[in-house]
């Protein structure tokens, strides 16, 4: 190998391999979001805000009353709002890294 490739071939693989633990420090988040009556809820918004940093994530339920996102792994409190009510709240989740359990939600009956 010359002496010019050297520096770029080595640049290379410090960036290869210092990609692979960020990928690592994700956590994916799904779940389904159903009413007291067991039925799935369509257009919910879950929201996703660290306890640490603030930063937020938002995702909405689909037809299917499901969700999906990633996030930072950490400490977050979740609510969930319906036609801009807020209908559950959960001060505590902690999101790990790689797939963990789903957080299904069942929302509390509105009086």
């Amino acid at each position: 190998m010359s002496f010019r490739l050297k520096p770029f071939v080595l640049t290379a693989f410090a960036i290869v391999f210092s990609a692979v633990p960020a990928s690592s420090q994700v956590a994916f988040v799904q779940g389904t979001i159903t009413n007291t009556g067991g039925k799935t809820v369509t257009g919910a918004v879950v929201a996703f805000e660290s306890v640490e940093t603030r930063n937020k994530v938002e995702v909405k339920s689909d037809k299917k009353g499901h969700y999906i996102t990633n996030m930072k792994p950490g400490v977050c409190a979740v609510t969930v709002t319906l036609d801009g009510k807020l209908r559950q709240e959960i001060r505590q989740y902690e999101g790990v890294g790689g797939n963990g359990d789903p957080l299904d939600i069942k929302l509390a009956p509105v009086w």
